[in-house]
This record gives C-alpha cells, structure tokens and sequence, in this order.
C-alpha cells in the first residue's frame, strides 16, 4: 500500500527526477565541455565526472574522497531503502569506475 496523496507513478517520477538532476550518466549526450576536453578528458570521463559533481581533476585522491562521500550519501541502507537513492549509488559506481580505471595510479 501506499500513503494517501501519493500518485501511483510516484517511485518512477523521483526515479526520473533522480537521473535528470544528477546529470543521467550515459544516458544521452555528452554536453560540450570545451576546456576538459582540451585538458584531455575523454567524453566518458567528462560525464564520469558531472556524475561525481566533480570539476575535472587527475588527482585520484580527491576523486576517492568524493566518491566515498558520495557512496555513503546515497547509499540505500542510510535512506531508507529507497530506490531511488539505489539507482542514484548506481550511477555514482558506474563513474567512479570510470574514473578509477584511468586515473588510480596517477
């Protein structure tokens, strides 16, 4: 059941609102970001990094630590086991990933 004066479609709607607002990692278009790809950031790690909230950086520690705040942030068991701060800790993942794999041992 559901409480009162919740559309049905609500967990859909914050699940959209979720990806829209945390910038939809790989779900469409890479928005131009001239300077990071002059910088020599891929078009992956530019949404790597929009998905961390992050300014594009080499430094791996400061990724880790933004990933870390991140992951306990959003993660389900601190929010209730929400979903959609389920698919938000997936997204945070995926880009962290990303980035791990090119920079850790810068």
């Amino acid at each position: 059941t559901r409480p009162l004066g919740i559309p049905r479609n609500y967990e859909e709607m914050l699940r959209a609102k979720v990806l829209r607002d945390f910038g939809g990692y790989n779900l469409g278009p890479v928005d131009a970001d001239e300077s990071a790809y002059r910088a020599g950031f891929t078009p992956d790690q530019v949404r790597a990094f929009k998905a961390l909230a992050l300014a594009p950086t080499r430094d791996f520690k400061f990724i880790k630590e933004r990933y870390r705040k991140l992951a306990k942030q959003f993660h389900p068991d601190a929010n209730g086991g929400s979903v959609a701060a389920e698919d938000k800790l997936k997204i945070i993942n995926e880009a962290y990933s990303v980035l791990k794999t090119n920079f850790q041992n810068t």
